[in-house]
């Protein structure tokens, strides 16, 4: 069955949740008539205004919505209260930033080794003494760090020729 036929009011300026006469209701009405029993039929946990707001603040701040704006659609005179006390980090946000900065590092920092010539090696076919030193560097560095120049931190590789 179609909404439209379900429904008293269709026209665009009516409320999604209004009383038979179309006067708005309660937001705590809101939530018990429809959120609440919408949620146990779903298997969700109990959803409030404030789970409401806090999930729509800290996706439009993942999505890169600036948090001025963010307060100001939240109706918040500071900033600070949307921030602190609305918008929360979101699983995998921390990663994400940290692989963004560190990409970003790594291009700034990655010089590749250049020959005598001024060229960067060819693939496959390193110097005498390169091929000694990376045999060596292998045995003490499994993971391949030290073969290439570069150290193993806890942040992003750094290269250690520069």
């Amino acid at each position: 069955m179609e909404w439209r036929a379900r429904v008293k009011r269709t026209e665009p300026e009516a409320l999604m949740f209004a009383t038979w006469s179309g006067k708005p209701i309660s937001a705590n009405n809101v939530v018990r008539q429809w959120i609440v029993p919408a949620c146990a039929t779903l298997g969700l946990k109990r959803v409030t205004w404030l789970t409401l707001r806090r999930t729509y603040s800290s996706w439009a701040h993942e999505k890169g919505v600036p948090g001025k704006v963010i307060a100001q659609l939240m109706g918040h005179a500071k900033v600070d209260t949307t921030l602190n006390v609305y918008t929360q980090v979101l699983d995998g946000s921390l990663r994400r930033a940290a692989d963004t900065v560190g990409s970003e590092l790594f291009t700034i920092v990655h010089k590749p080794e250049k020959t005598m010539l001024g060229h960067a090696p060819k693939a496959g076919r390193p110097s005498e003494a390169r091929a000694r030193e990376t045999e060596s560097q292998t045995r003490e560095d499994p993971i391949g760090f030290g073969s290439s120049g570069w150290t193993r931190t806890s942040n992003p590789p750094v290269n250690r020729m520069v």
